[in-house]
Order: C-alpha cells, then structure tokens, then sequence
C-alpha cells in the first residue's frame, strides 16, 4: 500500500525502527523520520 507511492503523508508509529525500515524499503521517494521524545520532535 505505501510502496505504490500515491500517498502524501503516512504517518507511522512504531518503537521498532527495523520495522518501519522494512515498512518503507522499497519506498523510492525522500523520506523524513522524526523521533518524539517526552513531548520533543527531532529528525532521526
């Protein structure tokens, strides 16, 4: 479903990183992962 790249946004939360790694694989467009943590939001 998300690797057919006709979304704008997809929104992922996971505490696995490999997962969402494994989610987005054959993704071919930028990707931009943040982390949020205690209420902070940084790029991971």
């Amino acid at each position: 479903m998300v690797a057919d790249e006709t979304f704008g946004q997809v929104f992922l939360t996971d505490t696995n990183l490999e997962r969402t790694d494994q989610a987005l694989a054959r993704v071919s467009i930028p990707i931009l992962r943040f982390r949020v943590q205690d209420g902070t939001v940084a790029p991971v």
